[in-house]
């Protein structure tokens, strides 16, 4: 697809999706909201291996206004992941086994319909666990903590 079609469409798609955000939105404004949901996480340790795994979570939050709102999370990992990496010719594979995690994020809200929005959050993310280190001369199990920033998106029904 040439460059040109490509920021029309885009153009195109995103009016579309502002227009019916205008006539669909509802009222949220100082309302509370909790649910449940399945996401999928991502990390990268700094040697190299990167793991995904699934996380159930409960979210708990309050919407500021119509668009934004602040909310916290508290999700169990569902298994572990896998990986390999190479470091000075020695070859490892990690396993990594999160426990639990938490967050608290700012998240800004797009209603695409009554029944349908957009989302996307940024904040602090926390989480327990350890990985299993295989390789080199004896295996290792690493119990840790880990946080920082953390950022994503989403759709909600």
């Amino acid at each position: 697809m040439n460059t040109q079609l490509m920021r029309i469409s885009t153009a195109v798609a995103l009016s579309a999706l502002i227009s019916t955000q205008a006539l669909a939105q509802q009222a949220r404004g100082g309302k509370s909201y909790a649910g449940i949901q399945l996401t999928q996480t991502q990390t990268e340790y700094n040697v190299g291996a990167k793991f995904s795994i699934p996380v159930a979570s409960i979210r708990l939050g309050y919407h500021i206004n119509d668009y934004f709102s602040m909310e916290g999370r508290l999700g169990v990992p569902i298994g572990d992941d896998t990986d390999k990496v190479n470091i000075n010719n020695v070859a490892y594979q990690i396993t990594l086994s999160p426990d639990y995690m938490w967050g608290l994020y700012g998240v800004v809200h797009l209603d695409v319909t009554d029944q349908f929005s957009l989302y996307a959050l940024a904040g602090y993310t926390r989480t327990h666990g350890s990985s299993k280190v295989t390789g080199g001369v004896l295996p290792e199990t690493l119990k840790d903590d880990d946080d920082g920033f953390s950022a994503g998106g989403g759709i909600e029904f």
